[in-house]
């Protein structure tokens, strides 16, 4: 990692670990560049941009960014940003979970990219009001739209919360068809956990349901991104600049 006088702060070759810009740390930019399998949590205010570029399966939360948010020549990438502009260009297969100002501009370049509303929840986030959904293919091409980007299905979204401070008091404000997927969900894991609960249940049944709640709160860390920062935690992986 480096910064330099004008609150630029650049993370290059980031393999396997975690990064946190804290909050109250403000920046003027940061780029994020050729990293991998790597987990990058933004919460100090960007006054300008962030870029991240020539990235593979990594996941980048913006908590604020007063600029714009650039994803450029990535893949498997996902990123979740509260930012004034975001655009991805030339990439594949990545996701976007964004409260944008303006229209998420998805270049024609780009293959099988998601977009959804903002997931990753953070202490000061609950004073975000829930937006609808809109992006823009910028560009020409031969292939289908539908093959440049589509919407996240609503049966697929994942709450990504920031492990750093505390949890938002309230529920995080959502478009109806993400909040009532959320809701569905909830309502089967409450289900769940009150079966373990419940001491009439034959014991070869708890541990089938067991197992299930173990299986898919694996699928939720590996979906969240949340594994990866679990285990750079483990491994003494993470760095916080402050």
């Amino acid at each position: 990692m480096g910064a330099d006088d004008t609150g630029r702060i650049v993370f290059d070759g980031v393999v396997n670990g975690s990064r946190h810009v804290a909050p109250g740390r403000s920046s003027s930019s940061i780029d994020i560049v050729a990293c991998t399998d790597a987990v990058f949590y933004i919460v100090g205010v960007v006054a300008d941009r962030v870029v991240v570029r020539d990235c593979r399966n990594c996941r980048v939360v913006v908590g604020c960014c007063l600029g714009e948010v650039l994803v450029e020549s990535c893949q498997l990438v996902t990123v979740s940003a509260v930012t004034r502009s975001l655009s991805i260009a030339t990439s594949v297969s990545c996701t976007l979970f964004a409260l944008c100002r303006e229209p998420i501009a998805v270049q024609a370049d780009c293959r099988n990219v998601a977009v959804g509303p903002f997931n990753a929840p953070f202490d000061g986030s609950d004073d975000i009001d829930a937006a609808s959904l809109r992006y823009v293919v910028a560009g020409s091409t031969d292939a289908s739209p539908t093959d440049v980007v589509r919407p996240v299905d609503p049966a697929e979204f994942i709450m990504a919360p920031v492990p750093i401070g505390h949890p938002p008091p309230s529920p995080f404000p959502l478009p109806d068809a993400y909040q009532q997927a959320l809701s569905v969900r909830e309502s089967r894991w409450r289900s769940l956990l009150a079966r373990l609960n419940d001491p009439s249940v034959p014991r070869a049944d708890l541990a089938q349901a067991r197992a299930q709640a173990d299986t898919q709160f694996r699928k939720w860390l590996e979906a969240s991104g949340e594994i990866t920062f679990l285990e750079a935690l483990h491994q003494n992986r993470y760095r916080v600049v402050s």
